[in-house]
């Protein structure tokens, strides 16, 4: 080992100094509390201290060594009042620390985030020591002390970006900010803003805008870390309106207690107002060629007469809020479909199948499973679609317990690609639930129409 020196030395416990630093995140409460602690006190009574804790000598006041690795065997053997513990020595501090790293790093309950922590340090000291390193020696340093695939290199030093006040609050856990976040606000937010908002990279710093996006997290108003990543990506991929949307990160980020879906509810809206402004300049000008174009005693073929005057009767029907009651008569029709069969659907496409015989009754524009364009960098396919009335209805299956969880994160997933879409509108959800995997139906919808406030959302 060529961190240790080489000879074992034999030291009194109580001159050794517990590591304000200790990667494994434990407090000495939660050690000392524990059933196989007591036990381990019994045993080092009897047979003293058997594998030797590590050490490294203490360059500052206090102590003459800080504990690098050993805390139970340590603590144990100052319960048991032992007066020397065999001990190997760390050659420096650094190494000391390094040693620490990837002696903590093989157990079980070493996590990234505690991991960061740990290596947060090393780097503190690296720099300290080596005064003028590189960015590019500091990450070979950190390949050789890790020893970690890339991915996970590139995921750790997004986390070395945060503070220890923010790392310590994944650690404890007693907000919703977890480690997802902080490596999705660095993949998905800051390369972007830097590159298409440098104006408030400049005004507000990088330091304060990770700062500011972490407590929102934390708070729970930056949602999943899927819907972090969409809802981003349709912001920044958006080419017009800069200093609209400009306006809106800056007032998201000023404004401590908004909700990143009220922000995007924003955007759309921004969008959507500006974009229809155009819009509308176009079809005036559309519909004025056509004018010019179509003389008096022009033939219309009877299907074009014939669509439009169906179109009409449809809307005049959805302009009655029909939404509620077209759910009622689907649940009715397959609470009749498994009263006459005797069994449930199996899956999810053999429930669209009958949907979309229910749907066609009401319908006659509805379509089925219909591929769109590329939206926001994918293919999507939806599961009905009325184009006249721009109206998507999705269809969810619920298959067991754990796709139960997954359910509003499909859903809000699925919401932010179909608004994108010219025929999302208006989006209904209908949720099928033949083996109540969602334990209670009435306050599932109310979260969903919390998380999706302007979808129509059911639950059967």
């Amino acid at each position: 080992m060529p961190y240790l020196e080489r000879n074992l030395s034999y030291i009194n416990p109580s001159e050794i100094d517990f590591d304000p630093h200790n990667p494994r995140g434990e407090t000495e409460k939660q050690i000392t509390s524990d059933k196989d602690f007591k036990r381990l006190v019994v045993s080092v009574k009897e047979f003293g201290v058997l594998e030797p804790i590590i050490v490294r000598k203490n360059g500052e006041n206090g102590k003459l060594y800080i504990l690098v690795d050993g805390e139970r065997r340590w603590r144990a053997s100052l319960k048991a009042n032992l007066s020397e513990v065999p001990a190997r020595i760390a050659k420096d501090e650094i190494n000391g620390r390094i040693l620490a790293y990837q002696v903590h790093k093989l157990r079980k309950d070493w996590t990234k985030i505690t991991e960061t922590k740990s290596i947060k340090t090393i780097i503190s000291e690296i720099k300290e020591e080596q005064q003028g390193i590189s960015e590019a020696e500091l990450r070979k340093r950190i390949r050789e002390i890790t020893n970690s695939p890339p991915g996970e290199i590139r995921e750790l030093l997004h986390l070395l970006k945060y503070d220890d006040d923010i790392i310590e609050q994944v650690i404890e856990g007693k907000t919703e900010l977890q480690m997802s976040h902080l490596i999705q606000i660095e993949q998905s937010f800051m390369p972007k803003l830097k590159k298409k908002f440098p104006e408030i990279i400049k005004e507000y710093g990088e330091h304060d805008i990770r700062h500011i996006l972490a407590n929102k997290a934390a708070k729970g108003l930056l949602g999943g870390t899927r819907y972090i990543m969409d809802t981003f990506k349709y912001v920044f991929k958006h080419k017009e309106h800069h200093d609209e949307i400009r306006d809106l990160l800056v007032g998201f980020l000023q404004r401590k207690s908004e909700d990143i879906k009220d922000a995007f509810k924003k955007f759309q809206e921004i969008t959507q107002e500006l974009g229809d402004k155009g819009a509308k300049g176009k079809k005036k000008k559309k519909a004025k060629a056509k004018r010019k174009t179509i003389k008096k005693g022009t033939f219309v073929p009877p299907e074009v007469d014939q669509k439009s005057e169906l179109v009409q009767i449809e809307s005049d029907v959805i302009s009655k809020n029909v939404f509620d009651l077209l759910f009622n008569y689907m649940r009715e029709a397959v609470i009749d479909f498994e009263k006459r069969s005797e069994s449930k659907f199996k899956d999810e496409p053999e429930l669209q199948n009958f949907i979309y015989s229910v749907l066609r009754a009401m319908f006659m524009s509805v379509e089925f499973e219909d591929p769109t364009e590329k939206m926001c960098g994918k293919f999507n396919r939806l599961d009905f679609v009325l184009k006249d009335h721009k109206i998507i209805i999705e269809i969810k299956y619920v298959r067991d317990k754990t796709h139960a969880k997954k359910i509003s994160e499909e859903l809000s997933v699925d919401y932010l690609r179909y608004k994108q879409s010219p025929y999302g509108q208006t989006i209904i959800n209908y949720i099928y639930d033949p083996n109540n995997h969602i334990t209670n139906h009435g306050l599932y919808k109310k979260q969903l129409n919390k998380i999706l406030r302007d979808a129509h959302n059911y639950i059967q």
